[in-house]
């Protein structure tokens, strides 16, 4: 995870902590959607969304206006909707304040769909590419993977899975829109071998800042690498904040 010194556009140049180069071992399955949840999708869920249809104009497109703990909500939902028993869900959410969220102490071993962790958006990212981007590290080849800046005329979204995936068959993973992960955010600390399975704090504390992984439509190539972290808020809704779902398999 992370990039090399020598990247083009690193963030932060050589000395940054935010994209160390370091590994993590897995050692379980998992899976991660091959595309982004779409207004359709979320439609089904929460059918009064305040989508920004200027930004995601299509049934396809991108569900956007999304805060972390929207994202998480669908996850739960899903589980429900999928006929997964309620105690193999991953979060606690109060019926009275969604934004009252625990994750369960064992969500990496639940059944229950979740938001993709770190480890497991990079590796789907990167399908086992150790370049910037999983077909290299020029973006001469960006505009058949990913919707952002050079094509997509920064104004707003594109129906998900209109380009090529990459060689796990993920589609979107670069541009049309930042996706929620699970952690919140923290430097990373060395270049050693380490667990995939987050040890952090499991009540979610909206001062802290979580993950988002990807880049936009309205990115320049910079922001639209394998390495690339963002961080925001977890209540705050913008127009280019996206998700795509996750679970743990036996």
């Amino acid at each position: 995870m992370g990039s090399p010194i020598t990247e083009a556009q690193r963030y932060g140049g050589p000395k940054s902590t935010n994209e160390r180069l370091h590994r993590r071992k897995g050692g379980y399955r998992f899976a991660v959607a091959t595309h982004e949840t779409t207004v359709e999708q979320f439609s089904r869920f929460r059918k009064n969304h305040s989508f920004n249809r200027e930004y995601s104009r299509e049934e396809r497109s991108p569900a956007n206006v999304i805060t972390w703990y929207d994202a998480v909500a669908y996850c739960n939902w899903l589980s429900q909707q999928e006929g997964i028993a309620e105690e193999q869900w991953c979060y606690t959410i109060d019926p009275q304040d969604p934004m009252k969220v625990q994750m369960a102490a064992d969500f990496m071993s639940r059944r229950g769909y979740r938001l993709p962790t770190e480890f497991e958006w990079e590796y789907a990212c990167r399908a086992e590419s150790r370049t910037s981007r999983p077909h290299g590290e020029t973006k001469e080849l960006l505009t058949r993977y990913a919707w952002y800046a050079d094509n997509s005329g920064t104004e707003f979204t594109m129906p998900v899975g209109t380009l090529r995936p990459n060689d796990f068959g993920m589609f979107d993973m670069f541009g049309n829109i930042f996706e929620w992960n699970q952690e919140f955010y923290e430097p990373y600390s060395s270049n050693y071998i380490n667990t995939a399975n987050p040890t952090q704090s499991l009540k979610v504390d909206k001062e802290m800042l979580r993950l988002l992984r990807g880049g936009s439509f309205n990115n320049q190539a910079l922001f639209v690498r394998s390495a690339v972290r963002l961080t925001s808020p977890p209540d705050i809704r913008s127009y280019i904040f996206g998700f795509r779902a996750s679970r743990t398999y036996d």
